[in-house]
């Protein structure tokens, strides 16, 4: 069985092995992509066929900002039907209402400590591999 594949974009080194980390212990059955910028994850997925199951986007990155990408992704035809969920340490009620308006699936703060981490794994798993129904995507 393939494993369904997430596509983390987050510029911090030290979070990424955090939520690494977190996603190892909890061990949820997908596996995943970490991305440093919004312009890496956009040569990433040129490579045709490839469509993620999932995105989860940092807002704050170097360059192109999350909101500035989420809006890239949600207008092109071949990934607007991805849930994107936005996560981010700042977090402003104008903010996640851009992030909605925009096509966000979810706005979430961002977990701080292994043990938050683990959780989310674990509920984000649960969620969107579980209980959503995703659309079919014919290319």
């Amino acid at each position: 069985m393939i494993k369904p594949t997430v596509l983390i974009i987050e510029d911090n080194q030290e979070y990424q092995q955090l939520l690494q980390l977190g996603y190892e212990r909890s061990q949820p059955g997908c596996r995943f992509e970490f991305f440093s910028s919004a312009e890496q994850v956009q040569q990433y997925l040129e490579s045709p066929p490839f469509r993620p199951f999932i995105i989860l986007l940092d807002y704050d990155l170097p360059g192109m900002n999350g909101l500035e990408l989420l809006g890239q992704l949600k207008q092109s035809a071949r990934f607007r039907h991805i849930p994107v969920l936005m996560f981010s340490m700042f977090t402003t009620t104008s903010l996640v209402d851009k992030a909605y308006e925009m096509g966000a699936s979810a706005y979430l703060e961002k977990p701080s400590d292994l043990t938050s981490i683990q959780a989310f794994w674990l509920s984000l798993n649960m969620f969107w591999s579980h209980s959503a129904q995703l659309p079919r995507i014919n290319d």
